[in-house]
C-alpha cells in the first residue's frame, strides 16, 4: 500500500499508543438540538485503520471504473469515489446493536 508523504511523517512522529485530540471549533451550528462535543480523541492505530478502510475503498472503485468503461461491467456502475469518509464515518459510528 502506497502511503502518502502526509500519512508517513503523522505515522513516524506520532507516539504508537498516544491519543489524539482532533478540534473542531465552532463547526457546528445547532437548531433545538443539544450542539456536538467540538473535539474527538482518538488513536493512532484507529486513525491508520480508518485511513487503510478509505484507501481499500478508493481503489475498488477506481477498478470498478476501469472495468466499467471496458465494458467488463454491463449494466450501470454507480460509482461512490471521492466518498469515503462517510461510509467510515458512519461503520464506526454506529454500534453492533
Amino acid at each position: 500500500m502506497m502511503l502518502s508523504r502526509t500519512a508517513r511523517r503523522f505515522l513516524s512522529t506520532s507516539p504508537s499508543a498516544g491519543a489524539v485530540k482532533i478540534e473542531f471549533p465552532g463547526a457546528y451550528m445547532a437548531h433545538r438540538v443539544e450542539a456536538p462535543e467540538e473535539s474527538a480523541t482518538t488513536s493512532k492505530e484507529e486513525l491508520v485503520d480508518y485511513f487503510k478502510l478509505m484507501y481499500t475503498m478508493r481503489r475498488m472503485e477506481i477498478t470498478c471504473d476501469n472495468e466499467y468503461k471496458a465494458r467488463t461491467i454491463r449494466g450501470f456502475c454507480h460509482l461512490y469515489d471521492g466518498q469515503e469518509a462517510i461510509g467510515t464515518g458512519i461503520q464506526h459510528a454506529l454500534s453492533a446493536e
